[in-house]
């Protein structure tokens, strides 16, 4: 986990979706920061403040902002204070309103759905249009179930399978960087880090840069890949109709084995540490039935890497 931003731990600390590794972080950093400490008890007093605030289903975003809004100028009455309280009263409360913000308006309220795997595990979910998302290991998606009638939008973090459901309004998949159109179809998205890649399955999609707009029309058996803003050309997947990680396969092409090791990480949930420099070393192969030591062994020899497993752990020098 490299630093991950503190703003989104304290959201998910509040929201009670940290996992394991995130909040063993986040206590460390508000254990030896000060600030961090003090910034984030302002943050969860003003969260349990907001817990009177109502949240009916069916309301917009807009609403639930306006409401907000009405319920702090109802808070502030005016009333004789000292002019530093006053200036140190609205200093802190600068500092925490953009959190406070998105708390209110994307916490787990029953309308914004949160959907998150662990390592080593993944799990199915029924959308409420009947679609479903096969959700990879150390992924997450989330979408708003009060307008998910007039707008079908995921917001995925990690890897995922989509089985769509034609209903006529469009159905949208978003990613750090990417956007994925369809209407009716079957295909993988899968985000890390600032690299995306789509592979359709049956029926079209259109995959893109979800800012500058640039794009690509995705049919059965084609794929495409966004690194950063770059995006590739149609590449041809094969015909077989499956997803390697849905068979229960470990599938790598020319991989950085950076990105190999992490990948294992979340299959197996297990710990790697790398006790050399990787520089620019890669790898490529394919495993129908891995197995922790089977795959380590194939993957460091390939590179020359010498490696030591453990109970929960691997080390590579």
């Amino acid at each position: 986990m490299d630093n991950p931003d503190l703003e989104d731990l304290y959201l998910k600390k509040l929201e009670g979706t940290l996992s394991p590794e995130e909040e063993s972080y986040l206590d460390r950093r508000l254990q030896g920061n000060a600030s961090d400490k003090i910034e984030f008890e302002k943050i969860d007093a003003l969260w349990k403040a907001t817990q009177k605030l109502s949240l009916e289903k069916g309301v917009s975003r807009e609403d639930r902002w306006t409401r907000l809004q009405q319920s702090i100028y109802l808070e502030e009455r005016p009333r004789s204070v000292p002019l530093y309280r006053t200036f140190w009263r609205y200093a802190a409360a600068i500092t925490v309103l953009v959190v406070l913000v998105a708390v209110y308006l994307y916490s787990n309220s029953g309308e914004v759905i949160r959907v998150q795997t662990k390592y080593a595990e993944s799990k199915t979910v029924l959308l409420p249009d009947q679609s479903t998302v096969r959700l990879n290991a150390g992924s997450y998606f989330i979408y708003d179930e009060a307008t998910w009638d007039d707008a079908r939008t995921v917001e995925l973090h990690g890897e995922a399978f989509f089985d769509v459901k034609k209903n006529g309004a469009p159905f949208t998949v978003t990613t750090t960087n990417s956007r994925v159109l369809v209407l009716g179809t079957t295909f993988n998205v899968r985000s890390r880090d600032d690299n995306t890649e789509v592979i359709c399955l049956t029926g079209k999609v259109d995959f893109g840069d979800k800012e500058i707009g640039k794009s690509v029309v995705l049919t059965g058996g084609k794929g495409a890949s966004l690194n950063g803003k770059t995006l590739s050309d149609v590449y041809e997947v094969g015909s077989d109709q499956t997803i390697p990680w849905i068979a229960g396969e470990l599938v790598f092409h020319d991989t950085p084995l950076r990105e190999v090791f992490a990948e294992l990480e979340r299959h197996f949930d297990v710990s790697i540490t790398v006790k050399r420099d990787l520089g620019n070393l890669t790898f490529t192969g394919k495993f129908k039935q891995p197995l922790l030591s089977n795959v380590i062994e194939t993957v460091c020899l390939s590179a020359g890497l010498e490696y030591t497993i453990n109970k929960n752990s691997v080390i590579i020098q």
